[in-house]
């Protein structure tokens, strides 16, 4: 007998809490579709566009420099550390190791620098081809 009262307001509780849940849930619901700001016309979505792209080509500017500068640094340590072993009279280890990491960088910054010239074309040209912000600007059915 204790048993099932024990079992009858476990699941009466958790019956009235799914209840109160759902009617706070509706509440909820109605405030927040109330509260809805209004949709953004299309010449506002427009001019987010445009200043994301603005924002997207200062973003390329600024890549391509950061990542020419790595590319000249490389080469200067490249022939930095060239120099040292090239006009010192004694093996000089410490010019090898410039020179040696000077060229991995410069190698390095050549090939992320290739790689993101190739994916920035390729992803520029399937975007205009696909037209992808186009057709959620022409989309009326909503």
């Amino acid at each position: 007998m204790l048993g099932w009262t024990i079992f009858l307001n476990i699941a009466s509780f958790i019956y009235y809490r799914g209840v109160l849940e759902t009617k706070n849930n509706r509440e909820l619901q109605t405030e927040l579709e109330s509260n809805l700001p209004p949709s953004p016309s299309k010449e506002e979505i427009e001019k987010m566009y445009q200043n994301e792209m603005q924002d997207e080509k200062q973003q390329q500017i600024q890549n391509i420099i950061f990542r020419s500068f790595y590319l000249f640094l490389g080469i200067c340590l490249t022939l930095g550390g060239l120099s040292v072993v090239v006009f010192e009279k004694e093996v000089n280890y410490f010019g090898m190791v410039i020179f040696i990491l000077g060229a991995l960088f410069s190698m390095y910054s050549i090939f992320r620098l290739r790689r993101w010239i190739y994916l920035h074309k390729y992803y520029k040209k399937e975007a205009t081809t696909k037209k992808v912000f186009g057709d959620e600007l022409n989309n009326d059915n909503d």
